[in-house]
């Protein structure tokens, strides 16, 4: 016990000094081990770079910006939500569009040889009735040009071709050669047409204007045919006119009706020539029964599109129908042809000529309908309405000439674009004038 304060008292403050060192060597130590795991850290920092806003390093690395793509998928949002609202606000319209022949289904060749079978073997029954069947007939006459059409649609022009001579084949056989290939002449053309418009895409009113030509050209070619080539007196209807005639004019002369006969004429020589004019314009009434058929036989046809999922436009309003004036020249011809037959006495040409301008009449009758309905619809409500049913009312005989110069005025000068235009520069000159 006295060794050991003797010690303590010899070095005093020994016990404190070497805490002190011992507390040094510690802060050493820890110095160095800090300063290894700053390095290890500021390495991997530099090697990895994740974003710790906690990082050691001297310079901290900026996190990856991901504002952008969050800003687009929120303007995605608002624009889809925007046309949700404007779908909810508008009104549901029927979507119609043209479609082209890329977007038409692909078949196989079976398919498209059982389909043209079936659809050639239906428009052959539906010919059958047309020359059969007197009242059934007149219904398959607009319809049965469709299975053609269909074909050329789903399958292509080639397999349609196809289909029309299997058609003719198949008529020929049950009617007779002369006959069936007057039925294949009298409809083939349009219902071929009609196919191919539909699976190209083209405008509905062009395709209606080319059929009714397509059906005109087959009709004349038809009344040729069987008039001066195979010597067919037009199935007897030229006979069947001229005793309608006679027994129409024997009904007005009991009447009374045709007592203001002007001087000089008799009731013979009226009949006569009523039925000379008629037996004349016979061929153009082919025409025009060819063409009213073909525009049936369209709207037939888009309907049963339609009711198969084929999309289409529709045609323009009635009001907006106009007729160009490239159709003039025929109307040109018509006339030279009946003025060139009276001068030089050429008797075909001033027959062509009567019923050229003959074909034209409803053509332009229509068309003066069409502009008169334009009118009509800008006018509601105001008094003119009452003047024009009142003016038909009283002018009832000549309201069909009053219609007709409407039609070809209407082609000429197309009115409908004339007066849009002056009212499109009076507006435009009433808004200069208050500025």
């Amino acid at each position: 016990m006295t060794e050991i304060k003797k010690t303590h008292e010899s070095n005093p403050g020994g016990e404190n000094h070497n805490n002190n060192n011992g507390i040094e060597n510690r802060a050493k130590l820890e110095g160095k081990q800090t300063t290894q795991t700053t390095a290890q850290l500021n390495s991997s920092v530099e090697e990895d770079k994740p974003y710790d806003p906690y990082s050691w390093a001297d310079e901290p690395v900026k996190p990856k910006v991901l504002e952008p793509e969050i800003e687009e998928v929120e303007q995605v949002e608002e624009v889809e939500q925007v046309e949700q609202v404007e779908q909810e606000e508008t009104p549901a319209q029927e979507e119609v569009f043209y479609f082209t022949e890329a977007d038409l289904p692909k078949y196989p060749p079976a398919r498209a040889l059982s389909e043209g079978a079936l659809l050639s073997a239906l428009a052959a029954v539906l010919g059958l009735l047309a020359y059969y069947v007197p009242v059934v007939g007149i219904i398959a006459t607009f319809i049965w040009p469709i299975p053609l059409s269909l074909l050329i649609l789903r399958q292509g022009l080639g397999w349609g071709l196809l289909g029309t001579v299997i058609t003719a084949a198949v008529l020929t056989l049950f009617t007779g050669p002369l006959n069936g290939l007057l039925l294949i002449i009298n409809m083939a053309g349009v219902g071929i047409w009609y196919g191919y418009s539909y699976r190209k895409g083209v405008k509905p009113i062009k395709a209606l204007a080319v059929g009714s030509v397509i059906a005109a050209i087959s009709a004349a070619i038809l009344v040729m045919l069987s008039n001066y080539v195979m010597g067919l007196p037009l199935m007897g209807i030229a006979d069947q006119l001229e005793k309608l005639i006679k027994e129409a004019v024997a009904m007005y002369q009991n009447s009374g009706l045709l007592n203001n006969l002007p001087a000089g004429i008799s009731v013979d020589d009226f009949t006569e020539s009523l039925i000379t004019t008629m037996k004349a314009l016979v061929p153009g009434a082919f025409v025009i029964a060819a063409m009213a058929i073909a525009f049936i036989s369209y709207f037939l046809t888009c309907a049963v599109f339609g009711r198969l999922g084929y999309r289409r436009h529709e045609l323009p309003r009635f009001r907006e129908w106009h007729l160009s004036w490239v159709f003039l020249w025929g109307l040109i011809i018509a006339f030279a042809g009946l003025l060139g037959g009276r001068f030089w006495g050429y008797e075909w040409m001033k027959l062509l000529g009567m019923n050229v301008l003959y074909i034209y009449s409803p053509i332009l009758i229509l068309c003066g309908i069409s502009l008169l309905a334009w009118f009509w619809s800008r006018w509601a409500g105001s008094p003119i309405r009452l003047i024009i049913v009142f003016a038909f009312i009283l002018l009832f005989q000549y309201s069909l000439y009053a219609l007709l110069i409407m039609g070809l005025t209407d082609t000429v000068f197309d009115i409908r674009k004339q007066i849009t235009a002056v009212e499109a520069q009076l507006k435009k000159n009433n808004k200069g004038g208050r500025r």
